[in-house]
């Protein structure tokens, strides 16, 4: 019997795998205020395609306790930094382009080829829940992925 992961063809030297997280400043009203994205890419033998941290400016303010240095969560940028970074719009066709199917063109047969990533977090609803919150709150399409959660491994 297979994993689930089985089901994709992560052999295929195609195959893009996304880890992703990401930080809010808060999550009033039920509505998180994503401030960082961060990702890596690998291709189907774990080698780094491309890895960055979207810093973005949450135009809301941060919970007390995430500057505050009395608890288990810190934030890696200054609130300023964070601030001076454009908001989610500006950074929703990158994000869309990580997290869906793309198009390619394979350099041997010149055909268009689907390339769906396979995209993985920890605790990953929440993650998904905060990329659905921007895109309603921003009033932008709703980005059509799903996710395999970590978490579900360590239960």
């Amino acid at each position: 019997m297979g994993t689930q992961m089985d089901r994709f063809s992560a052999s295929d030297e195609k195959t893009k795998i996304l880890f992703f997280d990401c930080e809010c400043a808060n999550c009033k009203g039920g509505v998180g205020k994503i401030c960082s994205l961060g990702y890596v890419v690998v291709d189907s033998e774990f080698n780094i395609l491309e890895k960055d941290d979207i810093v973005i400016n949450p135009e809301s303010e941060f919970d007390w306790y995430l500057f505050s240095g009395k608890g288990d969560i810190s934030l890696s940028y200054s609130k300023e930094y964070f601030y001076s970074q454009p908001a989610f719009p500006h950074f929703y066709e990158r994000i869309k382009s990580l997290l869906s199917p793309s198009i390619e063109t394979d350099s041997e047969t010149d055909t268009e080829i689907a390339s769906k990533p396979i995209v993985v977090g920890f605790a990953v609803g929440n993650d998904v829940g905060f990329v659905n919150s921007a895109c309603n709150r921003y009033n932008l399409p709703l980005i059509d992925f799903a996710a395999f959660d970590l978490k579900n491994l360590f239960e």
